[in-house]
């Protein structure tokens, strides 16, 4: 059997998910970038080679807070940003910090994966799957060596596992069912140690499958069960328990590493690397109806009804996805993480925040919007229009990445000045306290110098 011949046996959500990936990767193979645009890839990449240099805290003389070291902490300088993403890329910093870019593509793939099987299990139409492999969010980010795809997936991967029914009979799948809610309990542990944050995510997560959880168990009175067969009620509720423990003992030691963590580089058990640059719990009351609403607006135009049709979907958990959505723009409404003055740029950036969540709220969205275009009695026109839709998004994550392309070019030739024509150990002075991140030890380069002139 050829190749065409496999394909054409593929069912149409492999087929798609096929499709959509050869786009991206041909989009990010061609434009693959040569830098990163923001300070904090510069810091979660440069942390990994710190680790495994084993100095996180810099000493050096020359350094001050907020530029090319971090912040003080009482014994030396340290960066502010979690550590858990620096400790995930080490291996790949450690050959080459470009690598980086590529896991990144790889794990949004990963969630993309999880995302056609979800569709897959409600029959919503495959071509869906379009909607998350080029929601152009997920494209910008998804080039870029940061937190928010590694969490989208990780957040998408654990509900996935909490709330999916077992299927299949391979070792593998087997294994995986048998333990999912310690894998669940160790994955909910790695995205906090990514960005402490996203705790706002996890939390809401547990305790809803804890109460389905326990109805499903507990009250239920069919007591089915696939291993055990029927339970009386104080097994199921041993059960239910057993459960909880399980979740626990995965996480149990990533939230040992997490507090401890805290208390030697920020010197306390809650405290995180944002207290020192004074952005930890930072709530501004100014922002939060400005940005309030420059959040709804952008969540109804990125993809037109993106934030109510959801409502009108019947998925069984859209309560929990449309609450975690709510909980994450009320979480960072007043937060000055971002401007809204970039224009079109908004669009992308402006909802950086709530991207780990989006790739559910997607879900519901695909399941509404489904059965709406199910009421249209015109499939052909339906069908034209959405593959026009899926055509521009195409041409828009080409276009897309050759504009971000353009841009990590530039930086990638400033940074090779400097360091062309900067000794090592001399200094480099700028007026941009944002130029930080055109230097980098990660580069095995040597060291240099920013320094902030008025």
């Amino acid at each position: 059997m050829n190749i065409l011949e496999k394909l054409k046996s593929l069912s149409n959500y492999n087929k798609h998910f096929i499709i959509a990936i050869v786009f991206i990767l041909i989009s990010f193979f061609i434009f693959y970038p040569s830098f990163y645009t923001t300070s904090d890839e510069r810091d979660y990449i440069e942390n990994s080679y710190l680790i495994e240099q084993g100095r996180l805290v810099k000493e050096d003389k020359q350094c001050f807070d907020g530029a090319s070291c971090g912040y003080y902490n009482g014994e030396g300088y340290i960066s502010k940003y979690n550590l858990g993403l620096s400790f995930i890329l080490l291996p790949f910093v450690a050959l080459d910090w470009r690598i980086t870019f590529f896991i990144s593509i790889i794990v949004f793939i990963a969630g993309l994966y999880i995302f056609k099987r979800l569709l897959q299990r409600r029959s919503v139409r495959s071509e869906f799957i379009y909607l998350y492999a080029l929601f152009p969010v997920f494209v910008y980010y998804s080039r870029k060596a940061m937190t928010e795809v590694f969490t989208l997936t990780l957040i998408m991967l654990i509900y996935y596992l909490l709330f999916e029914k077992y299927e299949g009979k391979t070792w593998l799948r087997e294994l995986i069912y048998k333990y999912r809610y310690v894998i669940v309990g160790a994955l909910s542990g790695i995205t906090v140690l990514i960005k402490y944050t996203n705790v706002i995510f996890i939390i809401p997560l547990l305790i809803y499958w804890v109460i389905i959880n326990f109805k499903s168990k507990v009250i239920s009175n069919t007591g089915e069960s696939i291993f055990l067969g029927t339970e009386n009620s104080k097994d199921r509720t041993v059960r239910w328990i057993k459960d909880i423990l399980k979740v626990i003992l995965g996480g149990l030691p990533f939230l040992i590493i997490f507090l401890v963590i805290n208390y030697v580089f920020y010197g306390s058990p809650i405290r995180s690397g944002y207290f020192f640059s004074k952005e930890e719990l930072l709530i501004v009351p100014s922002l939060i109806i400005p940005q309030g609403i420059k959040y709804i607006l952008i969540l109804l135009i990125i993809y037109p009804g993106l934030l109510f049709i959801g409502f009108f979907s019947k998925y069984k958990h859209r309560f929990l996805i449309q609450a975690l959505l709510f909980i994450s723009v009320l979480a960072f409404v007043g937060f000055p993480g971002y401007a809204f003055t970039s224009g079109i740029l908004d669009f992308i950036v402006g909802i950086r925040f709530v991207i780990p969540v989006l790739g559910l709220v997607l879900l519901i969205y695909s399941e509404a919007l489904d059965r709406l275009l199910n009421l249209i009695k015109y499939k052909s026109l339906v069908n034209m229009a959405f593959g026009i839709v899926v055509i521009v998004l195409i041409a828009n994550m080409f276009v897309m990445t050759y504009i971000f392309n353009g841009r990590v070019k530039e930086l990638a030739v400033k940074s090779a000045e400097i360091y062309k024509n900067i000794e090592e150990g001399g200094n480099y002075y700028s007026k941009d306290s944002e130029e930080r991140k055109l230097l980098n030890e990660a580069f095995k380069l040597g060291k240099r110098w920013l320094f902030i002139t008025n």
